[in-house]
Parts: C-alpha cells; sequence; structure tokens
C-alpha cells in the first residue's frame, strides 16, 4: 500500500485546493513539483496529486521507471503519501513464447514455418509451444484489470507490446479479437482518461529518439520482442 492504513488521497481534494491544508490554510509540503511540460519541451512548477506506478517482473520495464521520481507528498486527510512508488508484477510480463522466447517472427517463420502459420490464421488464440496465447494474457491480467479500477488515483503502467494491447483494449472497450492488431508503439506515453461513465479522451505523448534529437536523448528501437 503507497499510504499508511486509515489514510489515504481519497478524501485529498482536487485542483489548487490539493496544496492547502482547509483547517489552518497552511501549504502542504511536497505537493508543488517541477513537472515536464511535453508539448512545450520545459518544466514549470505544479501541484501534484498523489498518483501510482505499476510495472513488470522484467528488467527493461524496472531500468524504465526507476527514472520516475518519488517526492513524499502531506495529504490533506492527514499522513503521507509516496508518490508513484512502485509495484512490480508478474501479471504485466510480456507474453511468454516458451520454446521461441528471444526470437523473432522472421526467426520463427525460417525455422518453425507450420508454426508461423498457424499463429497468423488465429493470433488470439494460438499458444506457443510451452509458452502461452493472447487468451492466458488475458487471463492472468484479469484481477488486475479488477485491482485498477477500484483506483481513483492516476496509475502509470509500464510494461510491454503484448500486454499493453490487452490493458489497452481492455480500457477502451476494443473487442479482444482485435487486441493483438493494436498498435503500441515504442517511446511513447499513453494517456487515457475516462470518468467512469461515458467521457473518455486519449493523448499521446512521443519520446523523442537520437536521429530527431540529436544525442539529447538517446533510445533504442527494440524492446527484443516487439513483434509478439
Amino acid at each position: 500500500n503507497n499510504h499508511p492504513s486509515g489514510s489515504g488521497p481519497d478524501d485529498d481534494g482536487d485542483d489548487d485546493d490539493e496544496a492547502v491544508d482547509p483547517s489552518t490554510g497552511r501549504k502542504l509540503f511536497g505537493r508543488v513539483y517541477n513537472v515536464y511540460d511535453p508539448k512545450e519541451e520545459t518544466s514549470r512548477p505544479t501541484i501534484i496529486r498523489p498518483a501510482r506506478l505499476w510495472t513488470s517482473t522484467l528488467k527493461r520495464t524496472i531500468d524504465t521507471a526507476r527514472h520516475v521520481p518519488h517526492p513524499v507528498l502531506e495529504l490533506r486527510g492527514g499522513g503521507v503519501w509516496h508518490q508513484m512508488l512502485p509495484r512490480v508484477y508478474r501479471n504485466l510480463d510480456e507474453i511468454f513464447a516458451g520454446d521461441y522466447e528471444g526470437m523473432t517472427y522472421d526467426d520463427i517463420e525460417a525455422n518453425f514455418g507450420g508454426e508461423s502459420i498457424l499463429r497468423k490464421k488465429d493470433k488470439l488464440g494460438y499458444r506457443y509451444p510451452r509458452g502461452e496465447s493472447y487468451l492466458d494474457l488475458i487471463a492472468r491480467l484479469d484481477p488486475l484489470m479488477h485491482e485498477l479500477e477500484s483506483y481513483v488515483e492516476p496509475l502509470l503502467i509500464v510494461s510491454h507490446q503484448a500486454t499493453l494491447r490487452i490493458v489497452y483494449s481492455y480500457l477502451v472497450g476494443l473487442p479482444r479479437a482485435e487486441a493483438p492488431k493494436i498498435e503500441i508503439p515504442l517511446h511513447t506515453v499513453i494517456k487515457l482518461c475516462w470518468d467512469g461513465w461515458q467521457s473518455f479522451s486519449e493523448v499521446r505523448f512521443r519520446f523523442h529518439d537520437d536521429e530527431s534529437r540529436g544525442s539529447d536523448i538517446l533510445v533504442s528501437q527494440s524492446d527484443g520482442q516487439q513483434f509478439l
């Protein structure tokens, strides 16, 4: 749990009121933080609200999440919140390719042509030898989706291509048969906002690669299993 028993951000107010104790008018510590604006490409002091962070157990997601700061926020209802304290879930691991783990599609097609044909016929139901299918992935993500729906705080998920296809499809209400076809671009943050009823919005923030921004930010063009 990110906050002590008996306190939490649920009663923590909204907007500008989040930075002030309602009983004393005192400014709460930690609630104003330098936040990067990807549109303006600048940082500025911003009132922040409690938020959560999930990663898979795999090194590449944990390494990505290590850059996220964890300031301690004072809550209006008392207590503190350790911002974006990472929670690691095996449920968020990439789809397991079994005997083909670490191979590309070209490798599989060249060495196991029959399996490649079967996968193309039914990408949703196809299970890698001694591995998983997208249907297996849906089953192991189901408990996390129920937990996600119980939160009121923003949640950042750092995971993998196949896993994020399922999460994205669930959140936007796409049929599961379409999930394996969804494009999840690398080096991109997908922000989904939903009011729990009808209002839904999506914004994508693309991180610059070394070709577009020189040597400012260097990112790899492959996560090792981007074609699964």
